[in-house]
């Protein structure tokens, strides 16, 4: 805002909540790690997080599922899948399914207005649980922003090339992460941020409701004999 008033600029990117200096620390986290393509065991926890799109006309939203692996202190979470597409409600229904399969990750779907009826059909194949998106999206303990102190912190696991160089689809929830602006709260929040959202939130309303039950995951060392790569 100062760059703004005294220099008359248009502030960059990198003022905004999300910074390149946080994406370098969860893109150093995940160096030579690739996305997954199957869990082999049912001990770690995942979740997937779906924001809906509607339609495959040009220029419409897109559908994008984001799944996560949370480690055993519910600190880190490492992105192991992220998938999108212009898909028909028949396509998402099949995408999920697959991540289900997969994964054996707990689903979680954004559930405004006429996505309900989505969901429904989703529910004929695989159980998945409703996220509602209202103000909370804008909480500022747990909203949208609250992403960008977890990137700060490094709890988020970037996988990407030995040179930090991220795939396309980890590029583009960075570019989605970046474009957004917390002083337009009307204005459309990226697809790609919104699905990384929904699934910190299911994980975080999981983990707090089971507190105590405890879970074991191994640690990075041992994940190659968790997956096929």
């Amino acid at each position: 805002l100062a760059e703004l008033m005294l220099r008359c600029r248009v502030p960059s990117m990198s003022m905004g909540r999300f910074s390149k200096r946080a994406f370098e620390k969860c893109l150093r986290r995940g160096r030579g790690l690739d996305f997954m393509t199957e869990l082999r065991g049912h001990g770690a926890l995942t979740y997937t997080g779906v924001d809906l799109g509607h339609t495959k006309k040009p220029g419409a939203d897109y559908t994008v599922i984001i799944t996560a692996l949370a480690y055993p202190d519910g600190g880190d979470r490492q992105i192991i899948d992220i998938r999108s597409g212009r898909w028909n409600g028949t396509e998402i229904r099949d995408e999920v399914v697959k991540v289900k399969e997969a994964f054996h990750s707990n689903v979680f779907v954004e559930s405004n207005g006429g996505q309900q009826l989505l969901i429904d059909v989703i529910n004929e194949i695989e159980a998945v649980r409703p996220h509602h998106t209202g103000r909370n999206k804008h909480d500022i303990v747990n909203g949208v922003e609250s992403l960008a102190l977890e990137m700060d912190q490094g709890r988020w696991i970037l996988p990407c090339s030995e040179n930090e160089v991220p795939s396309e689809e980890v590029g583009k929830l960075i570019k989605g992460c970046m474009r957004y602006d917390p002083s337009k709260p009307a204005e459309h929040t990226d697809d790609w941020l919104m699905a990384l959202w929904i699934l910190r939130e299911g994980m975080r309303t999981s983990l707090a409701a089971n507190l105590g039950g405890g879970f074991a995951l191994p640690g990075r060392h041992e994940m190659h004999g968790l997956m096929d790569r």
